[in-house]
């Protein structure tokens, strides 16, 4: 058994930004994640210098569904897999279905959207729910389904018991240049955040995998690192929140006292899209506090 990263980066000529995994056994191939729909020609090339076909891929375990996660699904299928595929159920639908979330996409990240791709749908029954907590046994390895809400509310993470590794997708924010930031778009909930930051220390891993981008080792060090980070940033924006300062202000203030974000913004700049990523996580956190005020005066 091995476990080999493939790039599948949506843009030609650029490396390093999004990553799926694929756990190679002699019974067939494992993926953890589907990558962006145009990121599909980056894994189509990957099987064949191997001499895979697609349906050699027997199951795709997507930690969400968001476009450069799990917009790829649909394309294998279309090129002849047939894999189960688990996701969370608040995800499932938008596999089958997946107009509504290509909708969603182009009005919030717009341009992003396009630089992904416009996912393909899945048949239903190849659509594989797991419960929260729940062990299951693909290809004669253990694998462990984490409810880690926070960066969105269907997000898995996955725990490769075999190899002692947890999938993080983007519950443990994005991993860059040796630095670690949040990707905290809105919808966000500080508290599920939280709780997810909790639950996989408590599993004690030894790797993590980031989908952005690549395995560290040290697990819980990198954990323990991304909660300061995370708390930093919570702070930073809850104290400019009551203050009534704006987040473009607080954006910059923050900055100042994170290095990671110049760090990672260089990354975003080499890429060419996504530069207002951070404004975007910043915003996430900005409108829990609003979310909490509104629901406080209304008396919910």
């Amino acid at each position: 058994m091995e476990i080999s990263i493939v790039d599948v980066s949506p843009k030609p000529g650029i490396e390093g930004d999004i990553c799926l995994y694929v756990v190679e056994t002699s019974k067939g191939l494992i993926l953890v994640e589907a990558g962006p729909p145009n990121g599909f020609q980056r894994l189509e090339k990957w099987l064949l210098e191997r001499e895979y076909s697609f349906s050699d891929i027997k199951y795709v375990l997507l930690t969400h569904i968001h476009l450069d996660h799990g917009g790829g699904a649909g394309y294998i299928v279309q090129r002849g897999g047939n894999p189960e595929i688990y996701v969370h159920p608040r995800g499932a639908p938008h596999l089958v279905d997946p107009s509504k979330l290509w909708r969603s996409s182009l009005e919030t990240i717009g341009d992003v959207a396009r630089v992904y791709g416009e996912p393909q749908p899945v048949p239903e029954e190849l659509v594989k729910i797991p419960s929260d907590g729940e062990e299951v046994e693909l290809l004669g390895l253990g694998f462990e389904f984490i409810y880690t809400p926070g960066h969105a509310k269907h997000h898995m993470s996955i725990y490769l018991e075999d190899e002692d590794i947890l999938f993080t997708g983007d519950s443990a924010g994005l991993y860059h240049g040796g630095t670690v930031i949040p990707t905290t778009p809105p919808p966000h909930n500080v508290e599920e955040s939280r709780s997810s930051i909790r639950r996989m220390m408590a599993l004690a891993p030894g790797r993590l995998g980031y989908t952005h981008f690549g395995i560290v080792d040290d697990a819980l060090d990198w954990l323990e690192r991304y909660e300061i980070v995370y708390n930093k940033w919570v702070n930073h924006v809850e104290k400019g929140y009551r203050e009534g300062r704006g987040i473009d202000e607080i954006y910059r203030e923050l900055r100042r006292v994170d290095v990671g974000i110049e760090v990672q913004e260089r990354f975003f700049r080499y890429r060419g899209y996504g530069e207002e990523e951070v404004l975007l996580s910043l915003y996430g956190i900005y409108s829990y506090y609003e979310w909490l005020e509104t629901r406080s005066s209304s008396g919910s």
